[in-house]
């Protein structure tokens, strides 16, 4: 018999810069915040994009310490998103790092990002496996903006892996499915950015921060946060297939878990029940697949559009399969912070009521390659 989720109750601040305006008893304080402080470029990667916040009245810029890494933008007066690129032309094999700080207009300095690189002996090279996945620009400035993944089309096994003891029946049959082309957020939704659409933030845990992910969003609140996100932005937000979010968790391995075969595997990628402390966490603090997708597992459920029903996968169509045409529960994918190592895998599946919300369920994005202009 299918199991129901088990329930629990419903930025990372680099700085706090507190300075003395001449002539003034009380202290102007503003916060420097970065969504993630690490980045390392493997040997086929060369841009990334991060979101730095700024509260208070304070210009900055960007200074880096190595000519190889540039931003843009390099400077502004409000939160913004920025991309990080690498250029490795005449830099020899080996491991590069950098420190990019942020220098306010009161000439303070604070390290934000260390930036690493890899560089491969071009006689290792070998082919780019498909499907492979590019970072998309995202425009800078916008506070609802969302950092996308360009995937390509593909064939994948959908289901219980091989030797997968851990399979739910639902799980099952293991059958082929063809995805087309599609983009995906590379993050799980955020509270700021759920804020800068709804202009509130339903949150249990909204004290984790700006940077944790949104949670206790029923699949019919998501659905009118896409509405509106469309509306600001002209373009065409929508929630993953079941199908489209396997194949991106997968991201070309047949394993149970995108990190390997062993739940040991989990704690360098996920935030399951085992290491979250009975919270959410900021999201991109854990290794991406091999996509670049952060939090394929764990930290919070994520909804896909899909309507679920027990033996779908016995009728399921092979090419971009949409789910049943109608059901009493939406699919849930990925486990959570208050789960088990077992709902983390990439084949297992969850469900329930569109109109409830609990605080284990959030959500990231998708769109269609040809609707959207970046």
């Amino acid at each position: 018999m299918k199991r129901y989720v088990s329930f629990v109750p419903a930025g990372m601040i680099l700085g706090v810069l507190v300075l003395l305006t001449a002539g003034c008893d009380v202290p102007e304080q503003y916060d420097i915040s970065v969504d993630k402080t690490e980045l390392h470029f493997t040997a086929a990667a060369s841009e990334m994009s991060c979101i730095l916040e700024v509260t208070g009245d304070v210009d900055w810029f960007i200074e880096k310490d190595e000519d190889w890494v540039t931003v843009d933008p390099e400077e502004g007066s409000t939160s913004r998103t920025i991309t990080v690129s690498v250029d490795r032309t005449g830099l020899d094999q080996g491991t590069y790092k950098a420190v990019l700080q942020v220098v306010t207009n009161r000439n303070i300095a604070v390290p934000v990002i260390t930036v690493t690189m890899s560089v491969g002996d071009p006689s290792d090279a070998t082919p780019t496996p498909s499907p492979t996945a590019t970072p998309s620009p995202t425009p800078a400035g916008d506070t609802y903006s969302i950092n996308m993944i360009s995937l390509t089309g593909g064939t994948f096994e959908m289901g219980c892996s091989p030797e997968d003891n851990a399979c739910y029946a639902d799980e099952t049959p293991r059958h082929t499915v063809a995805v087309s082309a599609f983009k995906m957020s590379t993050h799980e939704i955020t509270q700021a950015q759920w804020r800068a659409v709804m202009g509130s933030n339903p949150s249990y845990f909204s004290g984790c921060g700006n940077f944790c992910p949104v949670e206790n969003v029923s699949w019919n609140d998501v659905q009118e946060f896409i509405e509106r996100l469309n509306f600001l932005t002209g373009k065409q937000y929508r929630l993953p297939t079941e199908a489209e979010w396997e194949y991106a968790a997968r991201a070309g391995n047949t394993t149970p878990y995108y990190c390997g075969d062993d739940e040991s595997c989990l704690d360098g990628i996920a935030w399951d029940g085992s290491n979250a402390d009975a919270q959410p966490h900021p999201v991109g603090q854990k290794v991406p697949n091999s996509w670049g997708l952060y939090d394929m597992s764990g930290n919070v459920w994520e909804w896909c559009q899909d309507w679920y029903a027990e033996g779908f996968y016995e009728e399921s169509p092979e090419a971009d399969p949409p789910g049943p045409d109608t059901g009493l529960f939406r699919v849930l994918r990925g486990g959570s912070w208050g789960g088990s190592s077992r709902h983390c895998r990439s084949s297992n599946r969850q469900f329930y009521y569109p109109s409830l919300s609990n605080s284990t369920f959030g959500f990231r994005l998708c769109h269609d390659v040809q609707t959207v202009t970046e």
